[in-house]
């Protein structure tokens, strides 16, 4: 018998590839492959190595591994954490 599941909430960590944001993506993601100037990203992700086109999302799940997104796909899934102000 076929069930229904949702998915459990996991925040995630991501970051826009703007083209020309080559040092953050390298903090955020060591195993990136960065080169601004060629407007050049890859991933290593589970899935092998991904390239990423300005506008990509490159996200890190629960176990550190790191994926692409197209923007539409990204905004459907995932929602911004906003801080509550204390």
């Amino acid at each position: 018998m076929v069930k229904k599941y949702i998915k459990r909430p996991v925040e995630i960590k991501a970051l826009e590839w703007t083209g020309k944001n080559q040092d953050e993506i390298h903090k955020f993601c060591k195993s990136c492959y960065c080169n601004a100037a060629l407007g050049i990203l890859r991933v290593n992700s589970p899935d092998g190595i991904l390239e990423a086109v300005q506008g990509d999302f490159i996200t890190e799940d629960i176990n550190g591994s790191f994926y692409l997104y197209k923007p539409d796909v990204f905004k459907v899934l995932y929602t911004e954490v906003k801080k509550s102000e204390e």
